[in-house]
């Protein structure tokens, strides 16, 4: 049986399934993991935010809130 063909696939949030051998394995887009790709990726663990940034976590993503003076992604400008 192809696991990946049952329904719209196990696979959640974008990711994509490979049929294997009995089972499926989901490669899951940036930011989020778990079998079905549905656990979050928590970046702000990773220290992200440069020069004093807050970083606050979203949904298989992040965003962080820059100093007063810096810019950018990771308020490295």
């Amino acid at each position: 049986i192809n696991e990946c063909l049952l329904g719209s696939g196990p696979c959640e949030n974008g990711g994509t399934c490979t049929d294997t051998f009995g089972s499926y394995v989901c490669t899951c887009p940036n930011g989020l993991t778990g079998p079905t790709c549905s656990i979050d990726v928590n970046e702000c663990l990773q220290d992200v935010c440069r020069n004093g940034g807050t970083c606050r976590n979203t949904f298989g993503s992040y965003s962080c809130i820059c100093p007063q003076g810096f810019t950018g992604l990771n308020c490295q400008q």
